[in-house]
């Protein structure tokens, strides 16, 4: 029986392997295989000449200077009995890393010292 098997496998096509790949594959991994992580966007000069708002002209800048690659935020904790220790820090940490992941960022949280959270993510659009 066993050789009846290599002996079926050796003869499967490349279409066969595609069919029984997308029968094994489940919806996770077809919706992280299909994930393409937006693009950067350049900063139309002309367009941001004619803008008059100052603001807009702010938020033009800003996303245009957005990147798709890895991106580290460092944020400062403070409450009360902060800089104790690092527990409670670090129940802060685990708990914005939860809220981000529920909203679909893909981000890891690293507690450094005792009022600091390193998040780091590759897909620095979301940041």
């Amino acid at each position: 029986p066993q050789r009846d098997i290599a002996k079926k496998t050796a003869q499967m096509t490349e279409e066969d392997w595609r069919r029984v790949e997308e029968e094994w594959e489940t919806p996770e991994e077809k919706e992280e295989y299909e994930f393409k992580p937006p693009k950067a966007r350049g900063l139309d000069v002309e367009k941001l000449q004619r803008e008059k708002d100052p603001k807009k002209r702010q938020r033009m800048v800003e996303d245009s200077q957005k990147t798709t690659g890895p991106t580290m935020i460092f944020a400062t904790v403070d409450y009360p009995g902060c800089c104790e220790d690092k527990t409670g820090t670090e129940e802060i940490a685990k708990r914005w890393n939860a809220l981000l992941g529920s909203k679909g960022m893909d981000a890891q949280a690293y507690v450094v010292d005792n009022a600091t959270i390193l998040f780091s993510t590759n897909h620095g659009l979301f940041a």
